[in-house]
């Protein structure tokens, strides 16, 4: 039996079943948009290591345009990818969502211009999103295939999602906008070189 999560907006979305996923804290989802205010509008919005899709939810709620999500468990994938078509339902304008079932690193890895199909506006990402599991050494990985790849636009903001305990290794070049503790999680604000 799936279970339910509760939007910022009151909607509910499925969360998937198991414990394979750990979906953000109601309180992380609230200062993330309240963070990043009117950057969601309009933004393209790219979601890696994606879940249930609660937090891509909540940007698309808030004005996101084009969300990509990226989940490596299929079930998940699946359940991921209904959140975001139901979520686009309840949106003024025009929405586009796609989900990956596949590895991040290895759909990183081939470069923005094999996904830019997905998103109307042919343009890389404003905002990235990274919630892998917590235990997983990835996000140094992960930020530079973002920047070798050429998925991310000029000005746009990485978040990482970890635990408090977790140092993130950032090149010189990375920008730290932010850095915020909320509980059992933490969130890490990064600007492109």
């Amino acid at each position: 039996m799936k279970g339910q999560l509760r939007l910022l907006s009151g909607l509910k979305i499925d969360s998937p079943k198991g414990t394979k996923t750990r979906p953000t804290t109601s309180i992380v989802r609230e200062a993330l948009i309240n963070l990043l205010g009117q950057k969601l509008l309009n933004c393209n919005w790219l979601d890696l290591y994606s879940g249930s899709g609660v937090v891509a939810c909540e940007a698309i709620d808030r004005g996101a345009k084009n969300v990509l999500a990226i989940e490596r468990d299929f079930r998940t994938a699946k359940v991921c990818n209904y959140n975001l078509s139901y979520i686009t339902k309840f949106q003024k304008g025009q929405k586009h969502v796609e989900v990956i079932a596949d590895d991040v690193i290895g759909t990183l890895d081939k470069g923005f211009s094999q996904y830019s199909q997905f998103l109307e506006t042919k343009s890389s990402f404003d905002i990235a999103y990274i919630d892998p599991p917590y235990r997983s050494n990835v996000y140094t990985s992960v930020l530079e295939k973002l920047m070798k790849g050429n998925w991310l636009a000029k000005d746009s903001l990485v978040i990482c999602e970890h635990t408090p305990k977790t140092e993130i290794e950032v090149n010189n070049e990375w920008e730290i906008k932010s850095r915020r503790k909320y509980g059992n999680s933490a969130l890490l604000i990064l600007s492109p070189p």
